[in-house]
């Protein structure tokens, strides 16, 4: 009479089941959003420190309306970089797609970039985020996402109000 395992075949049960482990947990832990918003996040830490910038050769320059930044002018509006795409490639220094105006970047995924931009919005329209009331707002979201809860934004109030930077990555 046996009472128990060898084991052999205890070593074999083992090795069964981490090559199950292995192929399956792939499946069950999927870092994509987390690698998505990370990336969102450090776009928004892109516009703060771009937009920063801007803020340091105004002083430098004593500017009112435009700064030069490596023979580039940022037109300012309200003391603050404008909220615009073209604007925005300038003092991120970045090569977003440049696009005409379109509503379906609320229902089509960015495609063609690793992200897409948005500016010169009304402060009102959806998407929403904190801190801006009044003024015109920009939106950077990332290539296979529609404008919706995946983005880093700049909202300019335009009346000498500090902008507002971040990230809503609740949708990534």
């Amino acid at each position: 009479m046996r009472n128990g395992f060898t084991l052999i075949e205890l070593v074999i049960v083992i090795v069964i089941l981490g090559i199950l482990a292995a192929t399956a947990a792939p499946k069950f832990i999927d870092l994509t959003s987390d690698a998505t918003a990370a990336k969102v996040e450090n776009m928004a830490g892109n516009l703060s420190s771009g937009l920063n910038l801007v803020l340091m050769k105004k002083e430098i320059q004593n500017a009112t309306t435009t700064v030069e930044l490596d023979g580039d002018d940022i037109v300012l509006l309200g003391g603050y970089p404008q909220a615009s795409a073209p604007q925005v490639r300038l003092w991120i220094d970045t090569n977003f797609p440049v696009t005409t105006w379109t509503p379906d970047w609320y229902t089509v995924p960015c495609t063609g970039s690793e992200f897409c931009v948005l500016g010169n919005r009304p402060s009102g329209e959806t998407p929403t985020f904190p801190g801006l009331s009044t003024g015109t707002k920009l939106f950077i979201w990332p290539e296979g996402y529609v404008l919706d809860a995946c983005f880093a934004y700049y909202g300019n109030p335009n009346n000498g109000d500090e902008p507002v930077t971040g990230a809503v990555t609740s949708g990534c």
